[in-house]
């Protein structure tokens, strides 16, 4: 008989099968039969999703395999056009005839193409006429991917397929991988993207020198800090806005960049939760946040000059992007899910799961609270064992698929592992993303051992990235984590008991 994990409204019965490998050295074996009793039994029924990820294999329709398509989830343009627009003109032009596609970027600017027979154009066509009309040099073909976006789903696109055909089963997809009501789905309509690979290492973007495509890249990471995806410091947040503000100015005048000029435009330059004014106790100075900004333009003024020409601009989209490259989360691709509050802290508002974000890149998985906008934990591909369980009735829409997540940590001074149980209606496009990054991460591994290639470092850091020291990523206070031993006997579980009555 397999083993089960039941779980109350909102999650339901999922069936757990043995979980697989990333590239950790330890053995928890043992621990697969304990993991059958985690059984988290209180919390509500799933929070509204209101912007999901979508991966497609191979053939529209067909049910989502391991797929090596990327997956990021961020605010869709508000505009309704692109795609939408070219297919309701398809149904009244002749295939012969020329279709009209625009394609966005993420600088907010887009390129307005004639192409013909459009709507039976490939993904991989319609890149090569991008990269010739804007004169990008061949190294874009490696960073960027062209996607289809909107407010509710994302999809990076794969060369061979064809996005007028994709937006026809768009509301399809929007039933299968999001919760959002049926009216919402009607009037959700996706745009064209050119934007960054999620299979892009950290370290190819590092090696650009080209201002067209710092400018885009800068232009994401930008809009990945201001929503709030990249959980940063207030300090940190304070320089990058100065960047920003100098790359958006050129310059920095004193009459002109005033705390008034800035009050209505902070959510230009913060993340919402930066946006508001702070009291210090026993103080009656407030400490406004357009203030700070003044203040960090014009140290952006001092330390860079002026940003008027290419080469100053490079210079400052360097220097912005230079600090997102070695965020451990930097590159990834965002999916919506809520895990477990755990059972000794106090919440006062509810007894809700938390939404998080899943954040999973080439280099490991990371879990992003999403009402605190915190960095609660981080996993390394050498760190992590995972395993994917659907629900027992895939067809109850209140049921949860999950995702385990399981690695090795030291407790009163033994050897332990520790499982964080995510629930999320994207639990399958997380389990192929992350096989398809480890895949990767082992091909690109065998083939710089072929050549005798060295790793890139920056910083004496591997990649650039923070290092994980110890359990610096792990906020073990903010999670719902269950311990056992070596041997699988239950420790201890941080999940909410219900009462017997």
């Amino acid at each position: 008989m397999e083993p089960e994990a039941s779980g109350t409204s909102g999650r339901g019965k999922v069936t757990l099968p043995p979980l697989k490998h990333g590239e950790a050295s330890y053995d928890i074996s043992p621990v697969l039969p304990a993991i059958a009793k985690v059984t988290p039994t209180q919390g509500g029924k799933p929070v509204q999703v209101d912007a999901g990820i979508i991966s497609i294999p191979e053939g529209v329709g067909a049910l989502p395999s391991k797929t090596e398509a990327g997956i990021i989830s961020v605010q869709g343009a508000e505009d309704p056009v692109g795609v939408a627009h070219a297919r309701a003109q398809a149904h009244h032009a002749s295939k012969a005839l020329p279709l009209q596609i625009v394609v966005y970027f993420e600088d907010k600017t887009g390129i307005d193409l004639s192409v013909e027979d459009g709507q039976h154009a490939e993904a991989g066509e319609l890149f090569e006429i991008i990269m010739d009309e804007m004169k990008f040099p061949a190294v874009a073909r490696d960073v960027f991917s062209l996607w289809l976006v909107s407010d509710l789903l994302e999809l990076q696109l794969k060369p061979n397929q064809v996005p007028f055909k994709l937006v026809f089963f768009w509301e399809e997809l929007l039933e299968k991988y999001t919760t959002t009501p049926e009216e919402d789905a009607e009037r959700d309509e996706p745009v064209l993207v050119f934007r960054r690979n999620v299979f892009c290492s950290r370290v190819r973007d590092q090696r650009i020198d080209d201002p067209s495509l710092l400018r885009l890249l800068y232009a994401e990471a930008k809009e990945n800090i201001i929503d709030a995806r990249y959980p940063i410091s207030q300090t940190d947040c304070d320089m990058l806005a100065g960047i920003q503000a100098l790359i958006d100015h050129t310059v920095y005048l004193r009459e002109e960049h005033t705390a008034e000029y800035y009050r209505s435009k902070l959510s230009d330059y913060y993340p919402e939760h930066f946006c508001k004014r702070k009291v210090k106790l026993f103080r009656r100075h407030t400490i406004n946040p357009e203030d700070r900004l003044v203040s960090s333009h014009y140290s952006a003024s001092r330390k860079y000059g002026m940003a008027i020409s290419a080469e100053e601009k490079k210079v400052c989209y360097k220097a912005y992007l230079e600090y997102c490259w070695k965020l451990p989360y930097y590159g990834a691709a965002f999916f919506r899910g809520q895990i477990e509050h755990p059972s000794k802290k106090l919440r006062l508002m509810s007894m809700t799961d938390d939404p998080v974000f899943v954040a999973i890149n080439t280099e490991g998985v990371f879990i992003i609270d999403l009402d605190d906008v915190e960095f609660l934990m981080g996993l390394t591909y050498e760190q992590l064992k995972w395993e994917f369980a659907l629900p027992k009735n895939p067809e109850d829409r209140n049921c949860m698929p999950c995702l385990f997540l399981q690695f090795g940590a030291s407790e009163n001074g033994r050897n332990c592992t520790k499982v964080l149980q995510v629930f999320s209606r994207q639990g399958t496009l997380m389990d192929g993303l992350i096989s398809a990054c480890i895949k990767l991460k082992r091909q690109t591994r065998a083939e710089d051992q072929l050549d005798g290639a060295m790793l890139d470092t920056v910083d004496g850091t591997q990649d650039g990235v923070i290092e994980s020291g110890g359990e610096t990523w792990m906020n073990f206070n903010r999670l719902c984590l269950t311990t056992f031993d070596c041997k699988g006997k239950l420790l201890s579980t941080s999940a909410r008991v219900p009462k017997v009555h």
